[in-house]
Protein backbone atom coordinates (compact mmCIF):
# COMPACT_ATOMS: atom_id res chain seq x y z
CA UNK A 1 0.00 0.00 0.00
CA UNK A 2 1.08 3.58 -0.36
CA UNK A 3 1.84 4.80 2.94
CA UNK A 4 -5.51 23.95 -3.72
CA UNK A 5 -4.73 25.20 -6.56
CA UNK A 6 -5.89 28.85 -6.25
CA UNK A 7 -7.46 30.32 -9.36
CA UNK A 8 -6.40 33.77 -10.61
CA UNK A 9 -8.60 36.61 -9.43
CA UNK A 10 -10.00 37.17 -12.91
CA UNK A 11 -11.14 33.53 -13.23
CA UNK A 12 -14.75 32.65 -12.41
CA UNK A 13 -14.80 29.80 -9.84
CA UNK A 14 -17.54 27.19 -9.95
CA UNK A 15 -19.03 25.52 -6.88
CA UNK A 16 -18.88 21.74 -6.61
CA UNK A 17 -22.34 21.09 -5.18
CA UNK A 18 -21.77 17.35 -4.69
CA UNK A 19 -18.65 18.09 -2.66
CA UNK A 20 -20.56 20.58 -0.49
CA UNK A 21 -23.27 17.99 0.06
CA UNK A 22 -20.61 15.57 1.26
CA UNK A 23 -19.42 18.11 3.83
CA UNK A 24 -22.99 18.68 5.00
CA UNK A 25 -23.51 14.94 5.41
CA UNK A 26 -20.31 14.64 7.48
CA UNK A 27 -21.38 17.55 9.73
CA UNK A 28 -24.79 15.93 10.26
CA UNK A 29 -23.19 12.59 11.12
CA UNK A 30 -20.88 14.29 13.64
CA UNK A 31 -23.84 16.14 15.19
CA UNK A 32 -25.77 12.88 15.47
CA UNK A 33 -22.82 11.16 17.18
CA UNK A 34 -22.43 14.07 19.61
CA UNK A 35 -26.13 13.91 20.48
CA UNK A 36 -25.86 10.16 20.98
CA UNK A 37 -22.92 10.61 23.38
CA UNK A 38 -24.82 13.31 25.31
CA UNK A 39 -27.81 10.96 25.64
CA UNK A 40 -25.55 8.22 26.96
CA UNK A 41 -24.06 10.56 29.56
CA UNK A 42 -27.42 11.98 30.66
CA UNK A 43 -28.86 8.47 30.97
CA UNK A 44 -25.98 7.46 33.20
CA UNK A 45 -24.86 4.73 30.80
CA UNK A 46 -21.25 3.74 30.40
CA UNK A 47 -19.15 5.38 27.71
CA UNK A 48 -17.66 3.14 24.99
CA UNK A 49 -15.04 0.99 26.71
CA UNK A 50 -11.65 -0.14 25.45
CA UNK A 51 -11.82 -3.18 27.70
CA UNK A 52 -8.61 -5.21 27.73
CA UNK A 53 -7.03 -2.87 25.18
CA UNK A 54 -6.74 -0.05 27.75
CA UNK A 55 -3.14 0.67 28.77
CA UNK A 56 -1.69 -1.57 26.08
CA UNK A 57 0.42 -1.03 22.96
CA UNK A 58 -0.38 -3.15 19.95
CA UNK A 59 2.69 -4.17 17.95
CA UNK A 60 1.14 -3.59 14.55
CA UNK A 61 0.65 -1.24 11.64
CA UNK A 62 -1.81 1.43 12.80
CA UNK A 63 -4.19 0.63 9.93
CA UNK A 64 -4.40 -2.97 11.13
CA UNK A 65 -5.13 -1.87 14.69
CA UNK A 66 -7.39 1.19 14.34
CA UNK A 67 -10.47 -0.70 13.03
CA UNK A 68 -10.57 -2.74 16.25
CA UNK A 69 -11.24 0.33 18.44
CA UNK A 70 -14.85 1.26 19.36
CA UNK A 71 -16.47 4.42 18.04
CA UNK A 72 -16.10 7.54 20.22
CA UNK A 73 -13.77 5.78 22.68
CA UNK A 74 -10.77 8.16 22.68
CA UNK A 75 -10.52 11.55 24.43
CA UNK A 76 -7.25 12.83 22.94
CA UNK A 77 -4.82 11.82 20.20
CA UNK A 78 -1.19 12.90 20.35
CA UNK A 79 0.80 11.26 17.60
CA UNK A 80 3.99 11.62 15.59
CA UNK A 81 3.89 9.83 12.21
CA UNK A 82 7.16 9.47 10.31
CA UNK A 83 7.91 12.65 8.41
CA UNK A 84 8.12 12.18 4.66
CA UNK A 85 9.25 14.31 1.73
CA UNK A 86 6.66 14.82 -1.02
CA UNK A 87 7.15 12.71 -4.12
CA UNK A 88 9.11 14.81 -6.59
CA UNK A 89 8.79 14.10 -10.29
CA UNK A 90 11.68 14.50 -12.70
CA UNK A 91 11.99 14.45 -16.46
CA UNK A 92 15.44 13.59 -17.71
CA UNK A 93 17.83 15.63 -15.63
CA UNK A 94 15.35 18.39 -14.85
CA UNK A 95 13.78 18.43 -11.39
CA UNK A 96 10.11 19.38 -11.55
CA UNK A 97 7.91 20.28 -8.57
CA UNK A 98 4.13 20.51 -8.64
CA UNK A 99 1.20 20.39 -6.21
CA UNK A 100 0.54 16.77 -7.16
CA UNK A 101 3.76 15.81 -5.37
CA UNK A 102 1.78 15.93 -2.11
CA UNK A 103 -0.78 13.34 -3.25
CA UNK A 104 0.74 10.31 -1.49
CA UNK A 105 1.13 12.24 1.76
CA UNK A 106 -2.45 13.53 1.59
CA UNK A 107 -3.91 10.09 0.84
CA UNK A 108 -2.13 8.64 3.88
CA UNK A 109 -3.24 11.45 6.19
CA UNK A 110 -6.83 11.27 4.96
CA UNK A 111 -6.88 7.54 5.75
CA UNK A 112 -5.78 8.36 9.30
CA UNK A 113 -8.34 11.15 9.54
CA UNK A 114 -11.19 8.79 8.60
CA UNK A 115 -10.34 6.52 11.52
CA UNK A 116 -9.70 9.44 13.88
CA UNK A 117 -13.17 10.83 13.16
CA UNK A 118 -14.67 7.50 14.12
CA UNK A 119 -12.75 6.76 17.34
CA UNK A 120 -12.54 10.29 18.78
CA UNK A 121 -15.33 11.61 20.94
CA UNK A 122 -17.18 14.53 19.30
CA UNK A 123 -15.21 17.33 21.01
CA UNK A 124 -11.94 15.42 21.41
CA UNK A 125 -8.80 17.08 19.98
CA UNK A 126 -5.85 15.77 18.01
CA UNK A 127 -2.21 16.88 18.01
CA UNK A 128 0.06 15.69 15.21
CA UNK A 129 3.77 16.46 15.05
CA UNK A 130 5.17 17.28 11.62
CA UNK A 131 7.67 19.42 9.72
CA UNK A 132 7.20 22.18 7.17
CA UNK A 133 7.10 19.72 4.24
CA UNK A 134 4.41 17.58 5.85
CA UNK A 135 2.30 20.42 7.25
CA UNK A 136 0.46 21.37 4.01
CA UNK A 137 -0.90 17.83 3.59
CA UNK A 138 -2.11 17.65 7.19
CA UNK A 139 -3.66 21.13 7.03
CA UNK A 140 -5.56 20.28 3.84
CA UNK A 141 -6.79 16.96 5.23
CA UNK A 142 -8.15 18.44 8.47
CA UNK A 143 -9.25 21.79 7.04
CA UNK A 144 -12.98 20.97 7.31
CA UNK A 145 -12.73 20.37 11.07
CA UNK A 146 -14.07 23.24 13.17
CA UNK A 147 -10.76 24.20 14.79
CA UNK A 148 -7.29 23.91 13.30
CA UNK A 149 -4.13 25.59 14.56
CA UNK A 150 -0.41 25.36 13.87
CA UNK A 151 1.88 25.27 16.91
CA UNK A 152 5.66 25.67 16.83
CA UNK A 153 7.88 23.61 19.09
CA UNK A 154 10.98 25.75 19.68
CA UNK A 155 13.83 23.46 20.74
CA UNK A 156 16.09 26.32 21.80
CA UNK A 157 19.03 25.03 19.74
CA UNK A 158 19.72 24.84 16.04
CA UNK A 159 20.01 21.61 14.10
CA UNK A 160 21.56 20.67 10.79
CA UNK A 161 20.86 22.30 7.43
CA UNK A 162 22.02 24.87 4.90
CA UNK A 163 21.56 27.80 4.46
CA UNK A 164 18.93 27.62 7.23
CA UNK A 165 19.46 25.50 10.33
CA UNK A 166 16.17 24.56 11.94
CA UNK A 167 15.51 24.83 15.65
CA UNK A 168 11.83 23.90 15.53
CA UNK A 169 9.22 21.32 14.62
CA UNK A 170 5.53 21.89 13.98
CA UNK A 171 2.43 20.51 15.70
CA UNK A 172 -1.03 20.55 14.13
CA UNK A 173 -3.99 20.90 16.50
CA UNK A 174 -7.39 19.93 15.10
CA UNK A 175 -10.82 19.49 16.65
CA UNK A 176 -14.32 19.04 15.21
CA UNK A 177 -15.68 21.19 18.03
CA UNK A 178 -14.50 23.84 20.50
CA UNK A 179 -12.58 22.83 23.61
CA UNK A 180 -11.53 25.16 26.40
CA UNK A 181 -7.95 24.94 27.60
CA UNK A 182 -7.48 23.62 31.14
CA UNK A 183 -5.31 26.13 32.96
CA UNK A 184 -2.35 24.40 34.53
CA UNK A 185 0.49 25.48 36.80
CA UNK A 186 2.66 27.92 34.91
CA UNK A 187 0.50 27.97 31.74
CA UNK A 188 -2.62 30.13 32.04
CA UNK A 189 -3.10 30.56 28.28
CA UNK A 190 -1.66 28.16 25.75
CA UNK A 191 0.85 29.88 23.41
CA UNK A 192 1.41 28.95 19.77
CA UNK A 193 5.18 28.76 20.34
CA UNK A 194 6.14 26.03 22.81
CA UNK A 195 9.64 26.15 24.26
CA UNK A 196 10.91 22.76 25.42
CA UNK A 197 14.42 21.36 25.30
CA UNK A 198 14.76 18.27 23.10
CA UNK A 199 15.63 14.91 24.62
CA UNK A 200 19.41 14.76 25.18
CA UNK A 201 21.76 11.88 25.83
CA UNK A 202 18.94 9.75 27.23
CA UNK A 203 17.24 9.62 23.82
CA UNK A 204 16.18 6.10 22.81
CA UNK A 205 14.30 6.85 19.58
CA UNK A 206 15.52 9.13 16.79
CA UNK A 207 12.26 11.14 16.82
CA UNK A 208 11.66 11.01 20.58
CA UNK A 209 9.72 13.94 22.02
CA UNK A 210 10.20 15.42 25.51
CA UNK A 211 7.88 13.91 28.12
CA UNK A 212 7.32 17.43 29.50
CA UNK A 213 5.91 18.68 26.19
CA UNK A 214 3.51 15.77 25.77
CA UNK A 215 2.57 15.94 29.47
CA UNK A 216 1.56 19.61 29.18
CA UNK A 217 -0.56 18.91 26.08
CA UNK A 218 -2.34 16.14 27.99
CA UNK A 219 -2.91 18.29 31.08
CA UNK A 220 -4.24 21.18 29.01
CA UNK A 221 -6.57 19.27 26.71
CA UNK A 222 -7.94 16.29 28.63
CA UNK A 223 -9.28 15.31 32.04
CA UNK A 224 -8.05 12.77 34.64
CA UNK A 225 -9.18 9.29 33.68
CA UNK A 226 -9.42 10.12 29.95
CA UNK A 227 -8.00 7.89 27.23
CA UNK A 228 -4.97 9.26 25.32
CA UNK A 229 -4.04 7.54 22.06
CA UNK A 230 -0.87 7.44 19.97
CA UNK A 231 -0.70 5.25 16.88
CA UNK A 232 3.00 5.84 16.24
CA UNK A 233 4.02 5.10 19.81
CA UNK A 234 7.79 4.82 19.24
CA UNK A 235 9.57 4.43 22.56
CA UNK A 236 6.41 5.14 24.59
CA UNK A 237 6.62 8.84 25.46
CA UNK A 238 2.86 9.42 25.11
CA UNK A 239 2.08 6.36 27.24
CA UNK A 240 4.49 7.53 29.94
CA UNK A 241 3.05 11.07 29.95
CA UNK A 242 -0.50 9.69 30.14
CA UNK A 243 0.28 7.59 33.20
CA UNK A 244 2.12 10.45 34.89
CA UNK A 245 -0.99 12.64 34.53
CA UNK A 246 -3.57 10.07 35.66
CA UNK A 247 -4.85 9.14 32.20
CA UNK A 248 -5.10 5.81 30.39
CA UNK A 249 -3.28 5.19 27.12
CA UNK A 250 -3.83 3.13 24.01
CA UNK A 251 -1.75 2.89 20.88
CA UNK A 252 0.25 0.97 18.34
CA UNK A 253 3.85 0.74 17.17
CA UNK A 254 4.99 -1.20 14.11
CA UNK A 255 8.49 -1.94 15.45
CA UNK A 256 8.65 -4.85 17.88
CA UNK A 257 11.94 -3.50 19.25
CA UNK A 258 10.40 -0.16 20.20
CA UNK A 259 7.29 -1.88 21.58
CA UNK A 260 9.49 -3.69 24.07
CA UNK A 261 11.39 -0.51 24.91
CA UNK A 262 8.08 1.27 25.55
CA UNK A 263 6.96 -1.60 27.74
CA UNK A 264 10.14 -1.32 29.82
CA UNK A 265 9.58 2.44 30.28
CA UNK A 266 6.02 1.84 31.46
CA UNK A 267 7.06 -0.96 33.82
CA UNK A 268 9.61 1.40 35.36
CA UNK A 269 6.79 3.79 36.33
CA UNK A 270 4.69 1.15 38.04
CA UNK A 271 4.96 -0.95 41.15
CA UNK A 272 5.63 -4.72 40.79
CA UNK A 273 1.98 -5.40 41.64
CA UNK A 274 0.86 -3.29 38.67
CA UNK A 275 3.21 -5.05 36.23
CA UNK A 276 1.44 -8.40 36.19
CA UNK A 277 -0.22 -7.87 32.81
CA UNK A 278 1.65 -7.71 29.50
CA UNK A 279 1.53 -4.27 27.90
CA UNK A 280 2.60 -5.09 24.33
CA UNK A 281 0.41 -7.29 22.14
CA UNK A 282 0.43 -8.28 18.49
CA UNK A 283 -2.69 -7.05 16.74
CA UNK A 284 -4.28 -9.16 14.00
CA UNK A 285 -4.15 -7.83 10.47
CA UNK A 286 -7.48 -6.45 9.24
CA UNK A 287 -6.48 -5.70 5.67
CA UNK A 288 -6.24 -8.06 2.72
Amino acid sequence: MTYAVVSPLDTIQTVDVSRNNGVIRRVRRNMAKEKQMQNIISAGQERPSLGAKANTIQCADCFDFLPSLPDASVDLIITDPPYSTPTVTSFGRTLVKNVGDFSIQETYIKMLKTEFERILKPSAPMFMFCDDSYYPSIFRAFYNWHSIQMLVWDKGKIGMGSPFRKRHELIVYANRSVLDYNRTDGITHYPTVLCYKPVGQSRIHGAQKPVELVRDLILGFSQPGDVVADFFMGSGTTAEAALLTGRSFIGSEISEEYCRIAEERIHALRSPAQNTAEICHTAPKNRG
